[in-house]
């Protein structure tokens, strides 16, 4: 028996529009479930959350090269494929990703 499931679609690729500058990024579209228990969490737990409208997560590594570790970037809005999001959370600082079943 499942107590939930998420859905996930790898390989996406986004435009990120930063003022007049635009950068293709690697993305992945998750559901909310991914992200549910300590495993998944945002940067330091925080729980931001922007009803009715779309959210995005950004990677560590995103965070400091982009973003400049901006300890204020949840709630912040970026453009993607021309769409506003807000920003929800960082995720931590991992070495190696592995996605599969527990």
């Amino acid at each position: 028996m499942f107590d939930g499931l998420a859905g996930i679609n790898i390989g996406m690729v986004v435009n990120w529009r930063d003022g007049s500058r635009s950068y293709k990024l690697a993305g992945t579209h998750v559901t909310e479930q991914l992200f549910r228990g300590d495993r998944h969490s945002g940067r330091d737990g925080e729980a931001h959350r922007a009803r009715g409208d779309r959210r995005t997560v950004v990677t560590y590594g995103f965070w400091r090269r982009r973003l400049g570790a901006d300890p204020n970037v949840p709630g912040r809005r970026l453009v993607l494929d021309g769409k506003p999001y807000t920003v929800v959370g960082v995720l931590r600082a991992i070495t190696a990703c592995w996605l599969g079943l527990a």
